[in-house]
């Protein structure tokens, strides 16, 4: 969602000048703490450079300390178990908010993360569960994924594993969710690369690949903090946008992702190549206007009748 709260949460996050802090300033006067929904929350944490001595700033701050204490905990449980699996030979990427941080200079208390996500080849994941709990992580699947790991892979991306301290580490047999294309996760690994977590040399995907799993994190249209994402690595890193479309076709992404960059260049307009800026404000022009044509539930009908002809019940 682009709402109008999230647009100036969004322009707040990633603008340190007067144009983020006037975003800044129009948000806080429109809203009420107790009514922020849960994007917007997410987002909180990003906008610390705007604070000021009132009370909303004062309470956006405690989120943003505590955005940056959760965040080392789950950063350093992801390094331990990223070690550990390494060590055993496995293959291993960090994906998702851990590799936004590798891969861009934002400040750890202004990516709030739930979990840390790591990526391992599908073949692994038996060898890899025993490695996590050697390595005191442990999940309510390991069961299942030691004696009959198939039942587990093949109708969920990913299990959850935790920790003494109850720090969570995702572990990944599949980039996105619903995607089991074997041809695309293997060139995946072809184009992952050594970055910098805390100080440690760590292997993520690539910036292309990791811009294809943000886009894709709004699929259900639940969320903003992907454009913040996107934004971030696309500032701090030389993207090659027609490799980003090209895994997006191979993902059945391509459409989603095209009106994605339009959304991306609507902050920031030198952000996106002109060849690839234009093509995507097209398609989101198109979208929009199909959305407002056939959202109507009697134009639904009638493009049914002609296209398909079996039209739905009129309601």
């Amino acid at each position: 969602s682009t709402k109008r709260a999230h647009r100036l949460l969004i322009q707040a996050a990633v603008d340190s000048g007067e144009r983020g802090a006037a975003s800044f300033r129009a948000w806080r006067e429109s809203v009420r703490l107790t009514d922020v929904d849960y994007p917007s929350q997410k987002m909180l944490s990003a906008v610390g450079h705007h604070l000021g001595h009132d009370e909303v700033s004062q309470q956006v701050l405690k989120v943003a300390r505590f955005t940056w204490l959760r965040s080392q905990l789950l950063l350093h449980a992801g390094l331990r178990a990223a070690a550990a699996l390494q060590a055993e030979g496995i293959p291993t990427a960090w994906i998702k908010g851990g590799a936004v941080l590798a891969w861009t200079s934002t400040e750890i208390s202004k990516r709030p993360m739930d979990d840390v996500d790591l990526l391992v080849p599908l073949e692994e994941v038996t060898e890899a569960t025993e490695c996590l709990n050697r390595a005191g992580f442990f999940s309510l699947a390991d069961r299942e994924l030691l004696e009959c790991p198939e039942l587990i892979t093949r109708n969920v991306h990913a299990i959850a594993f935790r920790d003494s301290q109850g720090a969570e580490v995702d572990l990944h047999w599949q980039l996105l969710k619903g995607d089991r294309d074997e041809v695309s996760e293997h060139a995946l690994w072809s184009r992952s690369k050594t970055a910098t977590l805390l100080g440690q040399k760590i292997v993520a995907i690539s910036v292309e690949d990791l811009l294809v799993q943000v886009i894709a994190t709004n699929r259900e249209g639940s969320d903003a903090y992907w454009v913040v994402d996107a934004l971030r690595l696309i500032e701090d890193n030389k993207v090659d946008f027609a490799e980003v479309l090209a895994i997006a076709r191979e993902r059945r992404l391509g459409r989603m992702s095209s009106i994605a960059l339009a959304i991306i260049s609507s902050f920031r307009p030198g952000g996106i190549p002109a060849r690839h800026r234009a093509p995507a404000i097209i398609t989101r022009f198109v979208d929009r206007l199909h959305s407002a044509v056939f959202g109507n539930i009697v134009m639904r009908n009638v493009s049914e009748l002609v296209t398909l002809g079996v039209p739905r019940s009129f309601h």
